[in-house]
């Protein structure tokens, strides 16, 4: 199969994640989706069909190093092809924190399902627009809760929401960057936008900073935050998460918020 060499268009970069899915999977039929250079659609004989978006790899392709990108493509494709060897269970549900563009995106690829069909994602709305996404946390993937997987648990979308939540906060570890007036926090790398839902850790850190806590996460991994009344603080926040949101891997959001002491507000 073609490298991946520094410089592809983005045409070109698109096939070449293509030759491999079509080596993974021969029984598939992988074609490009009118009007978006980075669509893939996948067919088989049997009727059934997946809908792919490269964006991230795109977005990793132009900034990570190549083993890197190596190892995402990889992973995208076996997510794409390999279903999981096990039924997810409800233990392995956690709560992310994502842009609501997320639930377009699957409809899309579903086939524009109705909102309310066994492939809708399950969801909340958190603030602005961020919502909060009920995912199952598998070894190789993390994969977005359906209806049709809470009619598989037997459960209740309610039911499961603080259980997630509680099980993703409990499996973080949070380090602080920075000198000011913007720090950023780090988690591991995968489910930091979701340091939104803790609160505790909210009220603890807007009490070191001058003014109302702001904050914001540009990408699933990066979250930023600073005082309102730190010099520069509000500006540096802006320029960087523009900055990040437009350049980093899986955007989340570009919008600032505000700790109101019980949750978030738009800023």
């Amino acid at each position: 199969m073609r490298p991946f060499e520094e410089g592809l268009p983005l045409e070109a970069f698109a096939e070449r994640v293509a030759d491999r899915l079509r080596a993974r999977s021969p029984a598939a039929r992988v074609v490009f989706v009118d009007g978006d250079a980075l669509g893939l659609r996948l067919e088989y004989d049997d009727g059934r069909a997946t809908q792919a978006n490269l964006d991230n790899l795109w977005r990793t392709y132009r900034m990570a190093p190549a083993e890197r990108l190596a190892a995402e493509v990889d992973r995208y494709v076996s997510i794409l092809v390999d279903p999981p060897p096990d039924a997810p269970r409800t233990d392995d549900i956690h709560a992310l924190v994502r842009s609501a563009g997320l639930l377009a995106s699957i409809r899309e690829q579903a086939g524009h399902e109705a909102e309310d069909g066994p492939s809708t994602p399950v969801w909340f709305p958190l603030v602005a627009d961020l919502i909060v996404v009920l995912a199952f946390d598998l070894p190789d993937r993390v994969q977005v809760v359906t209806r049709s997987d809470l009619a598989r648990l037997e459960a209740t979308a309610d039911a499961l929401l603080e259980p997630a939540v509680l099980r993703v906060l409990g499996s973080l570890t949070v380090e602080r960057h920075g000198d000011g007036p913007v720090y950023l926090l780090t988690a591991g790398g995968t489910y930091e936008a979701s340091l939104l839902l803790h609160v505790g850790l909210w009220g603890t850190l807007a009490a070191s900073v001058e003014g109302e806590l702001l904050a914001s996460v540009p990408c699933r991994d990066l979250i930023y935050y600073t005082g309102s009344g730190e010099p520069r603080g509000r500006e540096a926040l802006e320029q960087l998460t523009r900055h990040m949101f437009r350049r980093g891997s899986y955007p989340v959001s570009p919008t600032l918020l505000r700790f109101t002491g019980a949750g978030w507000a738009s800023a």
